[in-house]
């Protein structure tokens, strides 16, 4: 990718996020625009590219960074949570009896469910909750 390309990626193999120049940019940045919007389009940009790192085309690479760190390893729970996650996404239909194909679009799903958690999580955080698990409920 080149410097003035608009684009960010995340690399599992390095487990790092990568946003040439380009992006900051008009109209996703700009220094004529007030602070709030710049730093949200960013912080949006860079929390889309870290969910990368759970979905289903990087998860595993992910995981095997974390599980040789010898921190504790949550392969098996993330893997219940994706089925889970697939199984009820494909009782969805879209069209009569035509279902949505949870495994297709599971990676999408999971970047979608993560930006709604993340919505979920400041909203209780700010109501004062105790502890609260957006995974849990």
């Amino acid at each position: 990718m080149t410097p003035p390309t608009v684009n960010a990626y995340y690399d599992p193999q390095k487990d790092d996020i990568n946003f040439p120049a380009g992006i900051l940019q008009p109209p996703l940045f700009s220094a004529l625009s007030d602070a709030a919007p710049n730093y949200g389009d960013t912080g949006a940009t860079m929390g889309h590219e870290l969910t990368h790192a759970f979905d289903d085309e990087a998860a595993s690479s992910t995981l095997r960074v974390i599980c040789a760190t010898g921190d504790r390893c949550p392969t098996q729970g993330i893997r219940a949570a994706r089925q889970c996650v697939v199984d009820q996404y494909s009782g969805y239909p879209i069209i009569d009896d035509i279902k949505i194909n949870g495994k297709l679009t599971n990676g999408e799903i999971w970047r979608i469910l993560a930006e709604h958690s993340s919505h979920i999580w400041r909203g209780r955080k700010t109501q004062k909750t105790k502890s609260w698990n957006p995974w849990m409920g």
